[in-house]
């Protein structure tokens, strides 16, 4: 009962103070057929796609969640590279990660209010992140698949909505 109580007086904490974060995402995958690489190593092409979608969807939504409640960062990506190329080694094909496959995503963006109104917007987006290997960030992510990616996501965000977070 005492962790009950405890659980809902934080809860309660979280609610009254002050602004309230918890922007949301949509994001549109256009043509990842003609994307630089998306290529799979040992799995399926489409459960490939769909699995690096789904992870990368789901890191862009922890990011907007920083927004204000009833913004939408609206994507359409258009192009993905992914940190490292497939190669075949021995007997399998491998991802093999080195400082010239560097990571890369090309897309345009809309930021929206709660009203529908577009608040911040760029017609295309080119992140690349040349030095991906050096950077310590990504032992935030080292466990998660895509990590490089994700750092990459994580510096444009913060640069780009540093005026819309807490």
């Amino acid at each position: 009962m005492k962790k009950l109580v405890t659980a809902l007086f934080a809860t309660i904490a979280i609610a009254s103070s002050g602004s309230v974060f918890a922007g949301t995402s949509e994001i549109t995958w256009t043509n990842p057929e003609k994307y630089t690489d998306m290529r799979p190593a040992n799995e399926t092409k489409k459960g490939f796609q769909q699995r690096t979608f789904r992870n990368l969807e789901k890191h862009v939504t922890k990011l907007a969640s920083d927004l204000p409640e009833g913004y939408t960062l609206k994507m359409d990506v258009t192009d993905v590279n992914l940190a490292g190329e497939v190669q075949m080694r021995s007997t399998q094909m491998i991802r093999v990660v080195d400082r010239v496959f560097i990571p890369s995503m090309k897309f345009s963006y809309q930021l929206v209010d709660a009203s529908g109104a577009v608040v911040k917007e760029e017609a295309e987006v080119k992140l690349k992140d040349m030095n991906f290997m050096d950077s310590s960030a990504a032992n935030r992510y080292r466990s998660q698949s895509f990590s490089y990616e994700k750092v990459m996501l994580d510096k444009w965000f913060n640069a780009a909505f540093s005026d819309y977070k807490s």
